[in-house]
């Protein structure tokens, strides 16, 4: 019969982890000496310097020659690696966090802040699941008819949950107003539960990049084209589009641009952000249906549209992923880059000599682009305990603090939490530039009941306009019509 059996140093180090993540000892505070541990404990002075060594190792303490042993970790600034050996069995409470469409690198940055978070929160368990993104069905509708949902979770778009009351509100918890107060006011978006009561049913986790238009500067220079301060109107870009088209005449590789063709209802959002400048007005609501069909109502919609079809004609590459065709110098420009764009271009491509702009004025008025990202809330049936709701709620309210938040801004994404440094602010300043001043006309995106079929039947309409099978009226009046099938 084999028996578990843990070092004294080991046990040891695990005390006085514990005692620092619980604030028995601050950061800068001197441990008792060696002396006094070996009374407390009852140990060589080996036990002791084995155990410090440990604490070293994980970053939690700092050993001065001479002097003793000093705390360095907080759970606020710094991370520490977790100790070797087995974990405290004293877990009261398993809380379950599930990712949606996570990648591996993106399942390695949450593990890590799980980590980080169960050293200072011994009492919980993080358990990380992932649930696969689907284009045809909302995946989370499915767990929410079955049942069968976590304790908390990320999620794009939640007024359907919401509706369906599977998401608790969250501002009645403890700590709500606290935290409020010091993230962005663009974190908060109100939906209605089952009695169309307005409450805060999710967080905003962080802000995806805004629309912006990047151009490649070799191949204008190729095309002898010079590059303005600013881009005032849309125009540009089709007469950039007729110029750099000339360019495939020698080099039949290159494309003046390229656009993402919408597949259902991905690749919808920068259209509908596109036609619907002059429908984000004051009386604009994320919530309404009713604002999504005035989009395809407006008498400029069809201007618009022809403007699209125009750029399409100019010698545009319609694909359905265009990023990595960037990324590799073979397209000129994008007119409606994102986030994903970026982090292609860093991954494949860090040398190549890009130039950022804005989106171009919507006559007198700023672009207003849309405020997108990961949602993080917290779900009814998965707390049925008022401890597992606070367990929970502990572990979304650390997912705000300044450092969770500036690692997950790695994905070049924007931190929700004020005064922290995005990742792309040190290493792309001028895009954070744009990204800032974008966000302060920026709206919440659509997110209403039934959303997604909307997207979807938009969606194929649009892309049947992009590859040249229906005129601008028709794509309008399709859209129309689909849009009334669905009520």
């Amino acid at each position: 019969m084999s028996r578990n059996f843990t070092a004294r140093y080991r046990q040891i180090a695990e005390t006085l982890k514990q005692e620092i993540c619980q604030g028995v000892w601050k950061k800068g505070a001197r441990l008792p000496s060696r002396v006094q541990l070996c009374r407390q404990y009852n140990v060589s002075a080996i036990t002791i310097n084995s155990a410090w060594k440990l604490l070293s190792e994980a970053g939690m303490i700092e050993v001065v020659h001479g002097s003793g042993a000093y705390v360095r970790w907080t759970p606020d600034d710094e991370y520490a690696q977790i100790l070797p050996g087995p974990r405290s069995l004293h877990v009261k409470e398993r809380v379950v966090y599930t990712m949606l469409g996570a990648t591996p690198l993106y399942t390695f940055m949450m593990k890590t802040l799980a980590e980080s978070f169960m050293i200072s929160n011994p009492d919980i368990r993080i358990v990380l699941t992932n649930l696969p993104a689907n284009a045809s069905y909302d995946p989370w509708l499915q767990k929410i008819s079955e049942d069968d949902l976590p304790s908390c979770g990320e999620f794009f778009w939640h007024s359907a949950y919401a509706k369906l009351d599977a998401l608790l509100p969250l501002e009645d918890l403890e700590g709500f107003d606290s935290l409020r107060e010091s993230l962005s006011p663009l974190a908060f978006f109100p939906t209605g539960d089952a009695k169309n009561q307005s409450h805060i049913h999710s967080i905003l986790f962080s802000i995806d990049l805004p629309t912006y238009i990047l151009v490649n500067r070799r191949i204008f220079e190729m095309a002898g084209l010079s590059l303005p301060e600013r881009i005032s109107h849309f125009s540009t870009l089709i007469r950039w589009g007729r110029v750099l088209s000339g360019v495939r005449k020698k080099h039949p590789e290159i494309y003046a641009a390229a656009m993402q063709v919408p597949s259902e209802w991905h690749n919808v959002k920068q259209y509908l952000e596109y036609l619907g400048q002059n429908v984000f007005g004051e009386d604009y609501n994320a919530n309404s249906p009713e604002c999504f069909e005035k989009i395809f109502s407006a008498e400029e919609t069809a201007g618009r549209l022809n403007e699209l079809g125009n750029l399409r004609d100019s010698g545009t590459l319609l694909l359905d992923q265009v990023n990595e065709t960037f990324a590799l110098g073979r397209i000129g420009f994008l007119p409606f880059a994102s986030a994903w764009t970026l982090q292609v271009l860093d991954f494949l491509n860090p040398h190549l000599d890009v130039k950022p702009y804005p989106m171009p004025q919507n006559g007198n008025l700023p672009w207003k682009s849309f405020i997108s990202g990961f949602s993080v809330g917290i779900f009814r049936s998965g707390c049925p305990s008022e401890n597992r709701k606070k367990a929970a709620w502990r572990w979304l309210q650390y997912l705000f603090k300044a450092q969770p938040q500036y690692v997950r801004s790695q994905m070049m994404n924007l931190p929700v939490k004020r005064d922290v440094e995005p990742y792309v602010q040190t290493l792309h300043p001028d895009f954070y530039s744009i990204a800032e001043q974008s966000l302060k006309y920026a709206v919440p995106q659509f997110d209403f009941i039934g959303m997604r079929r909307c997207y979807a039947r938009a969606g194929g309409e649009l892309a049947a306009f992009l590859r040249n099978k229906t005129s601008s009226d028709l794509c309008i009046r399709n859209i129309r019509y689909a849009l009334q099938s669905l009520k």
